[in-house]
Formats: structure tokens, C-alpha cells, sequence
């Protein structure tokens, strides 16, 4: 029996040949693309001016309300500040729209006391996911349509990807890996210097 590998992908509309085609997008040193839109406070959010100068982390999520997404959002709440002192800028990014961003919010400081006050994206048409690449189709949900998967984005403060990191629906990030990273990234950023295992 003969079997044809070719699927139709939610993705773009199109045919592909292989699942592993859906996924692309930009990679490091590439440019990292301006998200304008909707966040949780705001209608008219531009990514660029909101990171300025500063470094900049975007930390995707597959959805509001899921128990690990939760508890990663309250814990970048909880050390916020520990990036603002290095110089970097947060922003979390799911598919859903700023309606239920709020209500989600409300949840993330009830269960871990953590104040959400960076912007939260809302890509509900899916329309900046599927431009990143960062869909998973063999993650839906209750509408079949496909979740993101936990990607994180170090930009550079001139917008280009220092570094990414990407974990399925089911592993929690760590933040204590995420600054160590950063602290990593902006050292050797402009010095020709590079860092070993398990540097800290």
C-alpha cells in the first residue's frame, strides 16, 4: 500500500510535504519582526518602541488559563526586576485575544502573587504565529486549531535574535537558565569572549 506524506497544513493555507515543514520562521542573527497590535492594557502596541534600546525577551505560551503557562507568567512577575536591572524588557505572547489576557491575569496574581505589569501580545487569528513558526499541530485545542509551543526570544537591542530556546507544551520553563543566558549573551554581546558549561 502506498502512503502519500503530503498533508494540507493549517499553518498557511497550503499544501506541504512534511509535517516538519511547518515549522520556520527567523532563527538567530536574524531580525526579529515588530509585533503591532493588542495587548492586555493596549490596542496600538508596536514591540520596537516598547523595547527601545533595551534588550528584549518574548516568551511564547500555547494558551490563557493552562496551568504551566500560569505559573511561568507569575514567575517572570515575580523577577521582573531582576531583568529590568540587566537592562531587559519582558513580553509573554499566546493566541488568544485581550479579553481574555485580562481575565487570565486576574488568575496569574491570585495563584502566584505575581503582578503581570509587562505586555502581554494577542496573536488570536494566529496570524504572528504562523509568520515565527512556532505552531504545533500535534497540540490543539478545543477548536482543533493548532497551540504554540514554548519558544523564548533574546533580542539584541537593535531587534536581531541573540539566541532561542524551545521547549514543547509540556515542559515548564526555567527562569534561572533564561537569566543565566542573558547574563551570558550581554557579556560576549561586544567581547570575544565566550562562556563554559554550567558558567553562572
Amino acid at each position: 500500500e502506498l502512503v502519500s506524506f503530503t498533508k494540507f497544513s493549517y499553518l498557511s493555507g497550503r499544501k506541504k510535504k512534511n509535517s516538519f515543514e511547518t515549522m520556520g520562521g527567523p532563527t538567530i542573527n536574524d531580525k526579529f519582526p515588530n509585533l503591532q497590535g493588542s495587548t492586555q492594557s493596549q490596542d496600538g502596541f508596536d514591540l520596537y518602541n516598547y523595547f527601545g534600546d533595551s534588550w528584549g525577551i518574548v516568551f511564547m505560551h500555547p494558551g490563557d488559563f493552562t496551568p504551566v503557562c500560569t505559573t511561568e507568567l507569575g514567575e517572570a512577575a515575580l523577577r521582573e526586576e531582576e531583568f529590568t536591572k540587566r537592562g531587559a524588557k519582558l513580553c509573554g505572547f499566546s493566541c488568544n485575544d485581550q479579553k481574555s489576557h485580562q481575565e487570565w491575569i486576574k488568575d496569574i496574581e491570585h495563584v502566584t502573587k505575581g503582578k503581570v505589569t509587562f505586555p502581554l501580545y494577542c496573536d488570536p487569528n494566529r496570524d504572528a504565529a504562523v509568520s515565527l513558526g512556532i505552531l504545533d499541530e500535534t497540540n490543539k485545542d478545543a477548536k482543533g486549531l493548532p497551540l504554540t509551543v514554548r519558544s523564548v526570544y533574546f533580542l539584541k537591542p537593535d531587534k536581531t535574535i541573540a539566541l532561542m530556546m524551545t521547549y514543547p507544551a509540556s515542559t515548564g520553563r526555567s527562569f534561572d537558565e533564561i537569566i543565566r543566558v542573558l547574563d551570558s549573551l550581554q557579556l560576549t554581546a561586544n567581547k570575544a569572549l565566550a562562556t563554559p558549561v554550567n558558567w553562572k
